[in-house]
């Protein structure tokens, strides 16, 4: 008897025509237990909706992420997951260290303390308020990750899924990796605060839920992040740093500490990366050029 597959989210199967690639496994005779899905599944109900019937018509049971965090549609994710396989086959002890000059994680989030909006971005996340969303669309397998944490956060992460609610930091439930931060003293919690009950989150995610249009997206979180923002429901407390409310949105006025430093290791780590964390996908569609979809390959 074939031992049962599971697709991983690092396959990157993100919609319903992505599940080809099940569909040939099936073919071949390989019995697939569960396909995990991309992060940016989770970001939209069409693509949802057409995904779920797919599976159900190949017989294969979805599951998503619900507690990782990653840039919507990132154009970095699948060479990230490159450099950490070739960590893993060159010994394994770097791909998750925090001494790791890692390119990618250092643009991501010098992008995020840069652009504080792209706080909204949660590729890969389901809030503990919004499992009952996907389980009506159909999905009835969410993945925790964090086996590696220790037994109070994963006691509080278990109790915040478990319970469907979470009061305090969204941060706090996130597989997300702000390197070097300790340095500073602190942890990401410490430095990037989201309100996982927020009402204006919540309806800011209800509504991006039923949009397809990458841009408008991207408009959608601005006025979302400036509303939290006055209201105390979403800061970064960079040492040093000051962000204000300018032109309906939160703009950063004054670098911190810990940017000026992520700045210096990208600039030591090359061009490439550099480039990276000033790549934008937030910046105007040319004229002529097709509105990106939720469900598009970057």
């Amino acid at each position: 008897m074939t031992t049962p597959l599971n697709i991983s989210t690092i396959t990157g199967l993100r919609c319903a025509e992505d599940l080809r690639v099940a569909e040939g496994l099936l073919a071949d005779g390989v019995r697939i237990a569960k396909v995990i899905l991309h992060h940016d599944a989770t970001l939209c109900r069409r693509n949802i909706e057409r995904t779920v019937a797919e599976a159900a018509r190949l017989g294969v049971v979805l599951e998503l992420l619900a507690n990782e965090n990653c840039l919507d549609h990132c154009p970095y994710r699948d060479r990230h997951y490159a450099l950490y396989g070739r960590l893993t086959e060159a010994g394994g002890a770097g791909a998750t260290s925090t001494r790791l000059i890692d390119p990618f994680s250092l643009a991501c989030v010098a992008r995020r303390l840069t652009a504080p909006h792209t706080l909204l971005e949660l590729a890969g996340l389901v809030r503990p308020e919004d499992l009952a969303r996907y389980g009506s669309l159909g999905i009835a397998h969410f993945k925790c990750g964090g086996r590696a944490r220790s037994d109070p956060w994963i006691d509080r992460i278990a109790s915040a899924y478990v319970g469907g609610r979470y009061s305090g930091n969204l941060f706090d439930l996130m597989m997300y990796t702000v390197p070097f931060v300790d340095l500073f003293g602190m942890t990401t919690s410490e430095i990037f605060f989201l309100r996982s009950d927020s009402e204006t989150l919540a309806g800011h995610l209800a509504e991006l839920f039923e949009e397809e249009d990458l841009f408008r997206r991207t408009c959608l979180r601005q006025d979302t992040a400036a509303r939290m923002f006055a209201a105390g429901e979403l800061a970064i407390n960079d040492p040093g740093s000051s962000y204000v409310l300018r032109r309906g949105q939160v703009v950063l006025e004054r670098p911190g500490r810990y940017l000026l430093h992520v700045r210096g290791l990208l600039s030591r780590a090359g061009e490439s990366a550099a480039g990276a964390a000033r790549g934008s996908r937030d910046r105007a569609r040319p004229a002529g050029l097709p509105a990106r979809r939720c469900g598009d390959t970057p």
